[in-house]
Order: C-alpha cells, then structure tokens, then sequence
C-alpha cells in the first residue's frame, strides 16, 4: 500500500488457536495453579485466584478474551490474538485484584498416578523459592530424602543449612532398615550442608509436612517415598505445625 510516498507492508495476521490457551494452561496447571474448564462451554477455562476472584479465558475464531470476574461479574477485560497477549492479559489483569501479584505462587495443588513429572513439579511450585527447613513424615526414609532433592531440582527452593529430618521407628527396624543414619549422612554430604535426623515411635502421628522458610507449612498427602499417588497438596501458615514439629523434636531420639 502507498500512502504519501511511503510504502508499507501489510500488517501480519496474528491468530491464538485453541491448542495454544490449553498449553499455557497446563504450564499454569503443572505450577500448581487451579485450572478448571467449562462444562456447558467449549473453549472455556477459568483460572481460579481466590474464594471471589477468577480469570475466565475463551478462545473462539483465532481470537482470545480474557476476563476477571468478581464474584459471579465481568469486572474488565481484553481481547488478544497471540499466545503472548494472553500471558500480559492474565497478568494485567490479576494485579487488579487486592494484594495479589503475578506471577503469584499457588497455595494448593493435586498429584497424580498418570503425571509423575508434573507431580514433582506442582510440589516444587509450592515450596517455590523457600528453604525447606524441617521434614516430619512417619514414613520418611532414605529413598524420600532422594525424592525431596529431586522435587525441588524443579524450581528454585533449596534445603536449608542444619536441616530438621523427623521420622519414625516404622522405617529403621527389621531385618532391613529403610531409613539409616549412613543414607541421611550421604544426602547430607552431596547437598554439602549440616543437619539431624530423629525418630519418634512408629504411628504416634500419621501427618506428613515441610516446614518452609516463608513461614508457611507444605502438607502432604502421602510420604515422599510414595508422592505418586492421587492426593491434594497445599501450603498454609505454619502457625500449628511449627509448634507441634519442635515439641515433637524435643522427645525424639536421634537417629543411629
């Protein structure tokens, strides 16, 4: 086309295709984000934020809108046609909610027995930059250590130097110890960081959680040894756990 002597290309077609809102909704998903589609509606998804906020996504004709709802109400929305656009939508539009950031660490997630490489990312994405400070887990042994390392080799969270390990006699009796001082004193030493492990006697507690540095406690559906499994994992404050971890410590033996 010219226009005052100037000569300009067209401008390219830009499309966001169905396929594309599902992937950047898996990613979402596989954080530990809770994702959701729409029954009654194809192309509609939902990322839900809190008890009353949500984003609504639909994608239809190679155009996508994105929309934050407040309650059951469209309080803003913009329209996209790129994979790109929805990214800087969602993200623009989630600032718009009360004391909330993006990207914003998710609080719950959900494991399962068919994605065993999401599951230790979902976990990973709830630890999220933190310290994981202590473990209490009656099942705990050698091969769990082995799969905490691997959880957090998915983001960016770390164990902490002087590490709290609190298990249980269920895993350091028979003829086969499963969790031993020699497996805890290895992780150790390849993490190249100090810490304990202890042991309280077998089923005096059945739960299972991660004291973080955030102040926040990971609550885990199953050992660590077994997270493959179908269960719901969140994080919360560490208000009750804290305690119970450090009074529990206390009357522990160590383990040898």
């Amino acid at each position: 086309m010219t226009s005052g002597g100037s000569t300009f290309p067209d401008l390219p077609p830009s499309r966001v295709e169905i396929d594309d809102v599902v992937r950047y909704l898996t990613e979402l998903s596989a954080q530990g984000h809770r994702v959701y589609k729409d029954s009654k509606q194809s192309g509609v998804f939902y990322i839900w934020l809190n008890n009353t906020y949500r984003i609504r996504i639909s994608a239809s004709g190679g155009r996508s809108q994105v929309q934050l709802h407040y309650l059951d109400n469209t309080t803003a929305f913009l329209d996209v046609s790129s994979r790109d656009g929805i990214e800087k939508a969602v993200a623009t539009l989630v600032r718009k909610v009360p004391g909330m950031t993006w990207p914003c660490q998710p609080t719950e997630g959900r494991v399962s027995t068919s994605t065993p490489a999401t599951n230790y990312a979902t976990i990973s994405g709830l630890v999220g930059s933190a310290l994981v400070k202590a473990v209490f887990d009656p099942y705990l042994d050698n091969a769990g250590l082995e799969q905490l390392r691997v959880i957090l080799s998915f983001g960016s969270g770390s164990v902490a130097s002087g590490v709290r390990l609190l298990g249980s006699t269920a895993t350091t009796t028979g003829s086969l110890p499963r969790f031993t001082k020699a497996g805890v004193d290895a992780w150790l030493l390849q993490l190249g960081i100090p810490g304990e492990a202890r042991v309280v006697a077998a089923k005096s507690e059945h739960r299972r959680f991660m004291l973080l540095s955030s102040g926040r406690s990971l609550l885990l559906g199953s050992s660590l040894n077994s997270i493959h499994k179908n269960e719901a994992v969140r994080v919360e404050a560490d208000t009750e756990d804290r305690p119970f971890f450090d009074v529990t410590w206390t009357g522990a033996v160590p383990l040898t």
